[in-house]
């Protein structure tokens, strides 16, 4: 895939495990909407902030600003983040990397490719970017990043690392 739009949950996901680098293994560019960017950055004394804050610096992460990008009428009840990356997506035709299940039922229903936290892992092992997906979600539970024990079971299915 060549460029994708992010939502804060995966930034963050990505963040907690010092894995930002992983984006560019799969996509040439990844655009963050500057609503995402502020969500992102909101709490400085979080240890993921100063990952987020290398990765922009480092180009991992684009911003993009949304001056020009009109919100859907379809993403009002969503959070600005999602809303404005669901706007992106859909104006540049690309896919959206999201978590929330809100969230990607909404872009789903606009005809994007929706990604989330374990698709990208997916993709990653898949491409030999990364070993094994099972340690790093048990990282991500160790943090407090909830996952769904299904989306756990279909993850490890997918990698072929049913425990």
């Amino acid at each position: 895939m060549k460029v994708v739009v992010a939502d804060t949950g995966p930034i963050i996901a990505l963040a907690k495990l010092d894995r930002l680098d992983l984006l560019l293994s799969i996509f040439a560019a990844v655009l963050v909407p500057d609503v995402v960017f502020e969500e992102c950055l909101y709490d400085h004394a979080k240890p993921e902030t100063r990952a987020i804050e290398a990765a922009f610096a480092n180009g991992i992460l684009t911003l993009k600003s949304m001056d020009e990008v009109p919100k859907l009428p379809e993403t009002g009840w969503l959070d600005d983040g999602e809303a404005t990356a669901i706007a992106l997506a859909k104006m540049i035709a690309c896919p959206v990397l999201v978590d929330e299940k809100r969230g990607r039922t909404v872009a789903k229903k606009a005809g994007l490719q929706v990604i989330g936290t374990c698709g990208l892992l997916v993709q990653a092992k898949r491409t030999g970017a990364i070993q094994a997906v099972m340690p790093l979600l048990d990282e991500l539970d160790g943090v407090g990043y909830f996952l769904s024990q299904e989306l756990r079971q279909e993850t490890f299915r997918l990698c072929d690392e049913l425990p």
